[in-house]
């Protein structure tokens, strides 16, 4: 079985709705194997600590996810 090293780069960017009483955050990023070649097809999952709800993406063919409508925490 090969074993395939993945490099994540993240941006995280909250975005806080009219009058500051709801905010949003959005993950996204690069996935590329240890050659920085782009990783299309790779599934992202995202766990929330604090409820256990589970988002997903998958990379597109230049690597590249997106997970929009986050609520911030842990």
């Amino acid at each position: 079985m090969t074993r395939v090293s993945l490099t994540i780069s993240i941006a995280l960017i909250a975005t806080a709705l009219l009058h500051g009483q709801s905010s949003l955050a959005r993950l996204g990023g690069t996935i590329s194997d240890p050659s920085t070649k782009a990783v299309p097809g790779a599934r992202i999952q995202v766990k929330s600590t604090e409820t256990g709800s589970l988002r997903t993406a998958t990379t597109d063919n230049s690597g590249l996810f997106e997970i929009p409508g986050l609520t911030p925490g842990e």
